[in-house]
């Protein structure tokens, strides 16, 4: 098994008709998006912090051979290779597995054309594929869930997390949930429902009541959305007043 994944298949093929080469990179680190503020009269620009991403992008370089069928059975492999790479319409999912590590994904667009080269009397034929993740991040695969007066199931992340969703057992008709390393505050104000549970969902700016009740109209979120952001060590730690809170999250990297 390779490191890699693409919508669940592995891309060292199981029947042999390519595999990955040393050509394929690690994954990448997307780099900073950086804001540059000029003023008139001063030196250099204004002090602004990245608060965001550029996209990933990630080289698979592929070997494809013929299986002993000649040149019909190269173009045959090249053809069922484009197949799985060339998407329409939707994004791929790209997995990174790698070995006794953490599997992580992300999705992602196939970047620019692929130029397959023939590798020795056409045999076999070689290829270059650039993808992209346009979200600029990478998961964990699975889930984690843990109260948010102990975070340390998710330690271990290196960028914040922007579509956690907060389940809270509200204890009063104003729930204040402050992230500790950003300090970003989301609210909720509003009628509780009696046993009721809240589920919160910043990135999608939705609240409902455990019994279908739409609670949008009293949640409360910054401007640039409220995310779980890991401190230097990777540690994420909420704050909460007003009842409480159990997070669902994937780490971020």
């Amino acid at each position: 098994m390779s490191e890699y994944q693409l919508d669940g298949q592995d891309l060292d093929d199981p029947q042999g008709r390519w595999r990955l080469t040393n050509a394929t990179t690690l994954p990448n680190w997307g780099s900073p998006r950086l804001v540059n503020v000029e003023i008139p009269g001063r030196t250099g620009v204004l002090l602004v912090a990245p608060t965001s991403t550029d996209p990933v992008t990630i080289t698979l370089g592929l070997l494809v051979v013929d299986s002993g069928q000649g040149r019909p059975g190269l173009d045959a492999n090249l053809r069922a290779l484009a197949a799985l790479l060339r998407q329409q319409g939707r994004l791929m999912v790209l997995t990174h597995s790698p070995a006794g590590g953490v599997s992580r994904e992300t999705r992602v667009r196939l970047s620019g054309a692929i130029e397959p080269e023939f590798y020795p009397a056409g045999s076999a034929a070689v290829l270059t594929v650039v993808l992209e993740a346009p979200s600029g991040l990478w998961w964990d695969v699975e889930e984690t869930v843990a109260p948010s007066t102990d975070l340390s199931p998710l330690d271990g992340g290196a960028m914040p997390i922007p579509d956690a969703v907060l389940r809270v057992r509200p204890s009063a008709q104003r729930v204040i949930i402050q992230d500790v390393a950003s300090g970003d505050t989301l609210t909720w104000e509003g009628s509780l429902v009696s046993n009721g549970t809240l589920t919160i969902e910043p990135a999608k700016f939705a609240a409902t009541w455990s019994n279908g009740t739409d609670a949008t109209k009293g949640l409360s979120l910054p401007a640039h959305g409220f995310h779980l952001t890991p401190d230097s060590t990777g540690h994420h730690a909420l704050t909460v007043q007003g009842g409480v809170v159990e997070v669902t999250a994937r780490r971020c990297f």
